[in-house]
């Protein structure tokens, strides 16, 4: 995944993570309880859950996406699911490692959440999957935030 990112970012990528926005999770998580009551009503029940959190990442994304570390930019990049591993799709930002303040890692039990703000107020609130915690640490170690 470093290749394709360094590909589409235009510089060499020293590490990437995955990502998704705020309340994929809970959307993952709800969906499955639908299946679990199945029918009609437990996909009704799922879909007005799910509604009501959609806040979205750059560029309006929700769901998972590839944070790539380069040597000037960090990049943000939609996640494309392939046969055998998830691969980089659209690059959906490109931040100035200068214009990155602030990352912020959470605690969680299923997720963990991850606030990255940038120099002119804005941030950008994501999450972090357990599986990908330590990737995201060593991320943020490397950006010495």
């Amino acid at each position: 995944m470093e290749q394709q990112a360094a590909e589409k970012l235009g510089e060499q990528v020293r590490m990437v993570a995955t990502v998704s926005t705020k309340g994929t999770g809970k959307k993952i998580m709800t969906a499955g309880v639908a299946q679990q009551l199945g029918g009609a009503l437990g996909a009704t029940a799922a879909n007005s859950i799910a509604k009501k959190r959609s806040p979205g990442g750059p560029g309006g994304h929700s769901g998972y996406m590839v944070l790539a570390l380069g040597e000037t930019n960090l990049g943000m990049f939609k996640q494309k699911t392939g046969l055998l591993k998830p691969s980089c799709g659209d690059l959906l930002e490109s931040i100035p490692l200068d214009q990155i303040t602030k990352f912020e890692l959470g605690g969680g039990a299923l997720t963990a959440p991850l606030v990255v703000g940038l120099a002119d107020g804005s941030e950008f609130e994501l999450e972090v999957p357990r599986a990908h915690k330590g990737k995201v640490e060593k991320l943020r170690a490397a950006l010495n935030l």
